[in-house]
């Protein structure tokens, strides 16, 4: 099925006849809606599979991936974010960050050198790395800004 634009975060389904190419979707089709969280990401779409109930909502999920324990730990440290010292540490097998002041927030991988939240949509931390690939800095992105934190010597 492909998606025309119909309106803002509204497309409607229309589909391509594989031998002619000719778009064989009837107008009024049900159209899609997606949703986007405070960092602006897709986080979910509605689509109206049966005209007596409300849309079905499905939500995106991250795919995350496994990390060693042993590459976990080299994100660990203590860092320095406006006189706060932000810790990041290996608990059972898992990444966490500490900001004073909150509770500690488990931190699933994304990917290269980067993490979100597992508890908070929309929350991220992004490790900058140097050239020997240990980590330098940590940045936290969320719905209102990019925050670093410079790794302490």
């Amino acid at each position: 099925i492909w998606l025309r634009h119909f309106h803002y975060d509204i497309f409607e389904p229309f589909g391509i006849d594989e031998t002619t190419g000719v778009d064989t979707t009837e107008r009024n089709a049900n159209r899609v809606l997606f949703e986007t969280n405070l960092a602006g990401e897709i986080s979910a779409l509605y689509w109206p599979m049966e005209p007596t109930l409300p849309p079905a909502k499905f939500e995106r999920q991250s795919k995350t991936i496994s990390l060693a324990t042993s590459a976990l730990q080299a994100y660990g440290g203590e860092f320095l974010l406006s006189g706060a010292t932000i810790k990041t540490y290996v608990k059972n097998n898992q990444l966490f960050v500490f900001v004073p002041g909150q509770p500690e927030y488990a931190l699933s991988p994304l990917g290269k050198d980067r993490f979100q939240f597992s508890a908070v949509t929309g929350y991220f931390v992004q490790f900058d790395m140097n050239s020997e690939n240990k980590v330098k800095a940590l940045v936290f992105q969320q719905p209102n800004g990019n925050f670093k934190a410079e790794k302490k010597q």
